[in-house]
């Protein structure tokens, strides 16, 4: 499965398949939310490092936003935001995420 989710060629560009239809704007949503609750659980029970786990979690987030934009945090709009633009720059290949 790894193969899969992985990227296809050596530029690390994934390789795209038909559209299947199956997996729509909702299921996709509680998908990201189960795999976020493994992660933070993980990280919680200290069965990964704190800092892996963040790291994880900032990932999440930038797919969510994907998904379905994030509503701002009160009083942390900007930071948030940041944080987002951050995490895509890095991705971009603008900067790194550890």
């Amino acid at each position: 499965m790894m193969q899969v989710l992985a990227p296809g060629d050596a530029a690390g560009t994934p390789l795209a398949g038909e559209i299947h239809g199956i997996v729509d704007q909702m299921s996709a949503l509680k998908a990201l939310a189960q795999v976020f609750a493994v992660v933070d659980e993980a990280r919680q029970a200290g069965r990964i490092p704190e800092d892996r786990g963040k790291h994880a979690m900032l990932m999440l987030m930038v797919l969510r936003e994907h998904i379905l934009s994030i509503p701002d945090p009160r009083g942390a709009e900007r930071l948030f935001r940041q944080d987002l633009h951050d995490a895509v720059d890095s991705l971009r290949g603008y900067g790194r995420v550890d």
